[in-house]
């Protein structure tokens, strides 16, 4: 990870090991405040990235290099992970709460209710992603009708200057010529 100095290139076990999971702890407590930050409304919900959004952010970490996108699929990773633990019936979350709620009831949750309460966590995953997915396909969509596909449309996007993606096409037409 890129330090206050410089990139840290512990190759000690001994040291590199407690470091990174610091680093990962502290990661992790960021990501969750957050997350809190995002339900208690401090935060713009258009922060969230759905899978095509993700995507551009590879993309984008990949075209700075492989230590940026490295850190990147980390940071992403490190999300998903903290995310998966979340109380949400189809997530492991949700099934440690289950059997949470099995484990202080003392007996099992009827089959019935394991359908409904996993129907739920199933039908609340596919509207979050379908909404996630929409709402970034629609904005580059938007994006790509009126520019380069990554800003809204500027003089510096009619001049082809304005992003990577107008260095690729100046690029090929040149390799065209």
């Amino acid at each position: 990870m890129q330090g206050a100095v410089g990139i840290d290139r512990e190759t000690n076990p001994l040291v590199s090991v407690p470091r990174a999971v610091g680093m990962t702890a502290d990661l992790t407590s960021t990501f969750l405040a957050g997350l809190k930050r995002l339900v208690s409304g401090d935060v713009s919900r258009k922060q969230l990235a759905g899978p095509i959004g993700i995507a551009e952010i590879a993309h984008n970490a990949f075209e700075q290099g492989w230590f940026a996108y490295l850190t990147t699929l980390i940071l992403i990773s490190i999300n998903l992970a903290v995310l998966n633990l979340l109380p949400i019936p189809v997530l492991d979350g949700g099934q440690a709460l289950l059997i949470a709620i099995e484990g202080v009831k003392r007996s099992p949750l009827s089959i019935r209710t394991r359908d409904i309460v996993q129907q739920i966590g199933v039908t609340v995953m596919v509207m979050l992603m379908a909404w996630r997915s929409g709402t970034t396909s629609r904005a580059i969509g938007r994006a790509s009708s009126t520019g380069c596909g990554t800003a809204p449309v500027s003089d510096a996007c009619r001049r082809d200057r304005c992003c990577s993606r107008s260095r690729v096409r100046r690029r090929r037409r040149r390799a065209l010529r």
